[in-house]
């Protein structure tokens, strides 16, 4: 399991540098000590402000509370939640698609999903809000935000738990 995640965290900021236009090799990655030229734009902190929680152990709280680590059911079939979140990390459907990812494929599931922890992160600027985000939906946690509502207490027990024990 340690192995899979590894490899989908690579291939998690891969996907992220590439996307933001640096190109990456696999070397780049898994090399922490690698010479790279500077990035085009400023890097993205992933450590908040306010703790030093990071997104590996993010990424590994959110795989244990979402699916146990599990990908798959006993049948074989992807783990598949009541309302349609797949794998992993219980990536929806609609989510996987816009992220092009396949839910189905564990390592895809990881990437994507870290991918979008990223996305949620920099536009929060918070991993609580970020969490809220990927549990209750960015739509739902902007207009909390907005008027100034509180987080339902489900949403607020899923964020502070995942950052409890990614911490």
């Amino acid at each position: 399991m340690k192995l899979l995640f590894w490899a989908a965290a690579v291939v998690a900021v891969w996907l992220f540098l590439t996307r933001r236009g640096q190109a990456a090799t696999a070397d780049q990655v898994l090399s922490p000590t690698s010479p790279a030229a500077p990035p085009a734009q400023p890097v993205l902190d992933l450590r908040s402000p306010m703790s030093s929680i990071s997104i590996e152990s993010i990424v590994q709280a959110v795989i244990q509370r979402e699916s146990s680590g599990r990908q798959t059911d006993a049948s074989g079939k992807t783990l598949t939640s009541p309302t349609g979140a797949l794998g992993l990390m219980q990536l929806e459907p609609a989510t996987a698609k816009m992220l092009g990812v396949d839910p189905n494929d564990a390592t895809q599931n990881v990437a994507g999903g870290t991918a979008y922890l990223q996305q949620l992160f920099a536009k929060y600027g918070d991993w609580f809000n970020a969490l809220a985000a990927y549990n209750w939906g960015p739509g739902n946690v902007d207009r909390a935000l907005a008027n100034g509502t509180s987080f339902p207490d489900g949403v607020n027990n899923y964020a502070s738990g995942i950052m409890e024990n990614a911490s």
